[in-house]
């Protein structure tokens, strides 16, 4: 093998590797995001107390918000890679669609960003449901 061949072996080992903690992450995020609101939900004496601290609407609007974000981005995904694979499968990657998502599914910061905005509006969240408890 050349030592652009074994590159490429190496690089695709990573790759599986960042599409399972993807998985992983996004499988905990989503998990979290309603698993918090459900509590919130279920637990009277948390949500009386937030309902009396006026915040929360807000915990769940952040909670549902991180929720539907990690959603949009699994669509995301799974649209680009359906038309890659449609476009190589029929050789049709001369076009404008193939092109687009071809080239967001190489962009990373479109994960890496929408994972941040998730982390930060569950880290509020819990802020928010913390300062109820122990202002």
């Amino acid at each position: 093998m050349t030592d652009s061949e074994d590159l490429k072996k190496e690089a695709a080992g990573y790759y599986k590797d960042y599409q399972h903690y993807n998985r992983i992450l996004r499988v905990w995020l989503v998990t979290f995001g309603i698993g918090g609101p459900v509590l919130l939900l279920v637990e009277q004496s948390v949500r009386t107390k937030l309902i009396c601290d006026e915040v929360f609407e807000w915990v769940l609007v952040l909670f549902l918000s991180g929720v539907f974000l990690q959603v949009l981005l699994t669509f995301l995904n799974k649209f680009t890679a359906y038309i890659i694979y449609d476009g190589k499968q029929h050789g049709r990657t001369s076009g404008c669609l193939y092109k687009a998502c071809d080239k967001i599914s190489n962009y990373i910061g479109i994960d890496m960003g929408g994972d941040f905005l998730t982390i930060v509006a569950f880290t509020w969240g819990a802020f928010l449901v913390a300062d109820a408890y122990f202002p």
